[in-house]
This record gives C-alpha cells, sequence and structure tokens, in this order.
C-alpha cells in the first residue's frame, strides 16, 4: 500500500469508527441519522470531503456514479444540517493523531501554511 493509500485509508476508517456513533455529532442526538437513508452520516461525511467546485448537483451526480438513485439537492442540504462542527473538529484530531507530531524547530507546531486561520474553541 502506497503511503497516499494509506493515508486515505486512515481518514476512511476514521469516519466508518464516527458514523458507529452519528449521535455523538448531531444536532437532535435521538433523531438525527437514525433512519436509513441514501446519504447516511458516513456517506454525508464522506460526500464532504470529497466534494470538489462543481455545483452541489454536479457533484451530488458524480458521487452516486450518475446513477438512478440520486438524491436531490434539497436532501443533501438536510442531511448537512443535522451535523455539528465538532463532527469536523473531531475527524480533524482523530485523523491527525495517525501521524506523529514533531515540532518545527523545536517549539513551533505548524498548523497550515496556505494563509489558513485556525481557531480552537
Amino acid at each position: 500500500m502506497t503511503y497516499p493509500e494509506q493515508v486515505k485509508s486512515f481518514l476512511w476508517s476514521d469516519i466508518y469508527e464516527m458514523a458507529k456513533s452519528p449521535g455523538r455529532f448531531a444536532k437532535n442526538p435521538d433523531a438525527d441519522f437514525s433512519r436509513k437513508r441514501k446519504l447516511d452520516f458516513e456517506n454525508l461525511m464522506r460526500f464532504l470531503i470529497v466534494m470538489e467546485s462543481g455545483s452541489t448537483g454536479h457533484e451530488i451526480l458524480k458521487y452516486f456514479d450518475y446513477g438512478p438513485n440520486v438524491l436531490s439537492n434539497s436532501a443533501f442540504y438536510q442531511q448537512r444540517k443535522k451535523l455539528l462542527l465538532y463532527a469536523f473538529q473531531h475527524l480533524l484530531f482523530q485523523f491527525n493523531s495517525h501521524f506523529p507530531f514533531e515540532k518545527y524547530k523545536g517549539k513551533y507546531q505548524l498548523v497550515a501554511c496556505d494563509g489558513s486561520e485556525f481557531n480552537i474553541a
């Protein structure tokens, strides 16, 4: 397995583990992601990560391989609305835990090098 494949495997396994208890990452833990949907918690997280710069409708078509059982844009927005921001924070920290941490110049933690801002609440 190549290094990029290993990294992707870590990401998908972290999402799979999160999907075992989706209530932790839902606005309404008792109801959200409790029913079987075309876009369940695991696929929603994967979809949000693999989306590119196309329109939502086109990205949905690509994700579902242009098949006949494609969900509507509205269904996607409704599912996305159920997610807590904490889901992405948890995924980021869980994913990063797979890689050894090394401080830059012995004392700095490099978070981003593209001008992004990173705030921990």
